[in-house]
């Protein structure tokens, strides 16, 4: 395949794009930033890089995709962040990079597989894109059973409508995914309740739940922590990713 030179990273909180952020060096020619969401721009290798957090969901992720490609396209859209399992193997920090997405009825087929490399803790194979948060093991494994074959091994909320948006730009995606709570692990919160109505995720109403439930802090720490252990994953395997398969 031939090399990018311009690939735009979408996730959906800047905790997700840190990791990969410190590993850049000043770009040479930046994708323009989009308007209104929170950007990085930087150079991996010999590829420029936009990393943006576009927020939780697939609306606010079609909207962040809108704002990218309004600005200039670039050759690869890869929407990247954090997963829960749904295949009990999948420890956290271990990377799904996906052959296909099940949104409802819809499987979704992305422009470009990203590679796996051998004895690592990276998998290829489907995701589900759902619109809900699943909280605990009961609704993960319902969720996997009515997603059919083939079985996703981890469930993401933000691809299906970022790439709505690419596949309209004429533009390939990609998606990539680092596990961050195991398929029988319960949510700390129920997050479905803490949601604004455009499905972003209230960081202030998550605080308010945690001041009146002094409880679940334990667990937020604990999701948190997981969440960028997971990050950091991500971040290494797209290292390694446009060093040596991107290069060519």
């Amino acid at each position: 395949m031939p090399v990018l030179r311009r690939v735009a990273v979408l996730c959906a909180v800047k905790q997700e794009i840190a990791p990969l952020a410190r590993r850049l060096r000043p770009p040479r020619q930046a994708l323009p930033a989009p308007t209104g969401f929170f950007s990085v721009a930087g150079r991996l290798h010999e590829t420029e890089l936009l990393l943006c957090a576009g927020g939780v969901g697939p609306n606010r992720a079609a909207e962040a995709a809108e704002a990218l490609f309004q600005k200039e396209a670039p050759e690869l859209l890869l929407v990247a962040g954090v997963a829960g399992a749904l295949d009990p193997g999948l420890p956290v920090g271990a990377v799904v990079a996906a052959s296909g997405v099940r949104a409802g009825a819809a499987w979704l087929q992305p422009g470009r597989v990203l590679s796996v490399p051998s004895g690592d803790r990276v998998r290829e194979g489907a995701l589900l894109c759902s619109e809900t948060i699943l909280v605990d093991g009961a609704a993960k494994r319902a969720a996997r059973r009515e997603a059919g074959e083939p079985l996703p091994l981890a469930v993401e909320m933000e691809t299906a409508g970022a790439a709505a948006v690419a596949e309209r730009c004429g533009a390939p995606w990609a998606a990539l995914r680092a596990i961050s709570d195991g398929a029988e692990e319960a949510l700390p919160l129920d997050f479905n309740r803490l949601r604004e109505p455009d499905g972003d995720l209230s960081t202030v109403r998550v605080a308010l739940a945690a001041l009146a439930q002094p409880n679940v802090i334990p667990g937020l720490v604990r999701l948190g922590r997981n969440t960028s252990l997971a990050a950091e994953a991500l971040a290494k395997y797209l290292e390694f990713w446009f060093r040596t398969e991107n290069q060519g």
